[in-house]
């Protein structure tokens, strides 16, 4: 008698052959339906101790938002940076909470930053040391970051 895979799997299999067109797919990091499902401000809590109890789906698309603080004058260069690594600017994102605590420089700017694509808790870490680099190469910090998918 043969297992039937675990559901995850299931999942991304069928998505793989899923014909016509998916109205529920995540397109943009901007799409209105998404939902903020981990997010943490906290730079030292590893990122799979706050996807594990959270209701993230591996496996499925997500935006992965992070939040920094660059110097005046260096805003331009930290964008096209993170353009290069796949990110767009997201105007408007709410911070996680205990942001505000975090100062930058004297004279800053804040960006939020968002990429769509399927996520590991590998990949989330991977990102926020990448994310935790830019910054401090333009004279800032990471404030925070947040995973966002559609609900249910």
């Amino acid at each position: 008698m043969t297992e039937l895979p675990e559901p995850s799997r299931w999942h991304r299999l069928r998505a793989l052959f899923r014909r016509g067109n998916d109205t529920d797919a995540l397109t943009s990091v901007d799409d209105e339906r998404i939902v903020v499902v981990a997010e943490s401000a906290d730079e030292a809590v590893a990122s799979s101790e706050v996807l594990g109890p959270s209701p993230w789906r591996s496996g499925r698309p997500a935006v992965l938002r992070h939040f920094l603080v660059v110097a005046v004058g260096r805003e331009e260069d930290a964008v096209r940076i993170a353009t290069l690594n796949g990110y767009v600017v997201v105007d408007g994102a709410a911070a996680p909470p205990g942001t505000t605590a975090v100062a930058g420089p004297p004279a800053s700017v804040t960006l939020a930053v968002a990429k769509l694509e399927v996520f590991t808790a590998v990949d989330v870490s991977r990102e926020r040391a990448r994310m935790a680099s830019l910054a401090s190469r333009h004279q800032g910090s990471v404030l925070g970051w947040q995973v966002l998918q559609l609900p249910g």
